[in-house]
């Protein structure tokens, strides 16, 4: 490049697009035909993390829409999040086949890093909006679950406190985002006029607290879920379902990792799509969480769904029972199995919580315990299960029982016949 300055304005600008987006070290070549990356490896995550996010947005749906018939605020919230969320699948898809994830910058031309700068800047953006909104979303849905009565104690005013502090965290990490170069055209077009501030702090704070956030989803209904009269299995299985932000807090510890280490002024290629990857983890993790507790909905006691795994369990107990022959036959009896086991179980009224965590097609489904429904719950929900029962005496059993009083008591004859 050292005659570029006779060239035009025009061959000067393609040529400095064409050069490689940094100098190699020592030794190392460029290349630009086939830089080695990740891409498999990126796009198979992608494929399985987008599969989740919709089934089970689309079971969320399903359970609001023909099963529950009534939307709450979360569920706008939520399911508003998912419109940023295709926002980040838009970028990963650009980023994979434009650029390339974990790749060395030299091996791309300046003007594609320069693209690789636009579509981080967009993708931060909507990355914030998916957190504003599906984190708020799932705070608010653990709220409803496990404080239905509002009542003023501490995961009221925790969630609350989680609520108040996401919002304001992701607001302000836009507002940083949108002005970090004034005016924004100067993130992927450095020549022109303006200023810049260095991102390194606000990306690194804005992690430790998305981070902090994500501990506090998890940790919240867990001594609530531990307190609630029902079997230790059931609280296990609510506990893990409501335990599946863990992967959130792993991708979120991973950004946090991938942030510290980011060259911004060196091999930014490399770091920046890797702390992508977290952040495509997170997005996708989020919006899972938000959308699994209402998962069993979908599935409960006679709803199209559940009659279909119904119908589909007693297909293959039958098939098993043919396959068995007649050997268990004995055990006939037995089939349809309960679940829990055998055993009379009292019944008891399950609190409004454990009416939004289980779904149970009577009350036997729930351990017996001293517990009372909220005040805002209709009390005719209370009655689970009704059933009529006919009583009938065997009037031969009876007269068969006398003629045996008789012979073995003659006295009660005869004190019949006195009185």
């Amino acid at each position: 490049m050292e005659n570029i300055g006779g060239l035009s304005p025009a061959e000067q600008e393609y040529l400095l697009l064409n050069s490689p987006g940094l100098e190699p070290p020592k030794g190392v070549t460029s290349n630009f035909t086939s830089p080695h990356n990740r891409n498999e490896i990126v796009v198979g995550v992608m494929i399985v993390g987008v599969f989740f996010a919709i089934v089970t947005g689309l079971l969320r749906l399903y359970s609001r829409v023909f099963v529950m018939r009534n939307f709450n605020l979360e569920d706008y919230i939520g399911l508003t999040a998912y419109f940023p969320y295709f926002g980040v699948i838009v970028m990963q898809a650009i980023t994979t086949s434009h650029i390339g994830f974990l790749i060395d910058q030299w091996n791309v031309h300046l003007g594609i890093y320069l693209d690789l700068l636009m579509y981080l800047y967009i993708y931060r953006i909507v990355y914030c909006l998916v957190m504003l909104l599906a984190k708020t979303a799932i705070l608010l849905e653990w709220i409803h679950i496990f404080n239905p009565g509002r009542e003023r104690n501490w995961f009221f005013w925790g969630a609350r406190s989680m609520i108040l502090i996401n919002v304001v965290s992701y607001i302000i990490a836009i507002i940083l985002t949108s002005v970090s170069c004034v005016p924004t055209k100067k993130i992927w077009k450095p020549w022109i006029d303006g200023h810049c501030f260095d991102r390194r702090t606000e990306d690194i704070l804005t992690a430790w607290i998305n981070l902090f956030i994500d501990l506090a989803i998890i940790l919240l209904p867990q001594p609530v879920i531990w307190r609630l009269n029902m079997t230790r299995g059931r609280k296990i299985g609510i506990s893990i379902i409501f335990s599946v932000g863990l992967i959130v807090v792993a991708c979120a510890t991973g950004r946090i990792h991938s942030n510290m280490i980011l060259e911004y002024h060196g091999n930014t290629t490399y770091g920046a799509t890797m702390n992508a990857i977290w952040a495509f983890g997170e997005t996708t993790g989020v919006i899972i969480v938000f959308s699994t507790p209402g998962i069993p909905k979908a599935f409960a006691y006679n709803t199209f769904l559940g009659n279909v795994v119904n119908a589909f369990q007693s297909w293959t107990r039958l098939k098993d029972s043919e396959a068995s022959g007649s050997g268990d036959s004995k055990q006939s009896h037995l089939w349809p199995p309960t679940i829990g086991g055998g055993g009379r179980k009292r019944l008891r009224k399950p609190t409004a919580t454990e009416l939004d965590l289980v779904e149970t097609q009577n009350a036997e489904d729930i351990e017996l315990g001293q517990s009372t429904i909220s005040s805002d719950r209709d009390p005719k929900s209370w009655i689970m299960k009704t059933t009529d029962v006919n009583r009938r005496e065997d009037s031969a059993s009876k007269v068969s029982t006398e003629r045996v009083l008789e012979r073995q008591h003659p006295w009660l004859h005869d004190h019949e016949s006195s009185s």
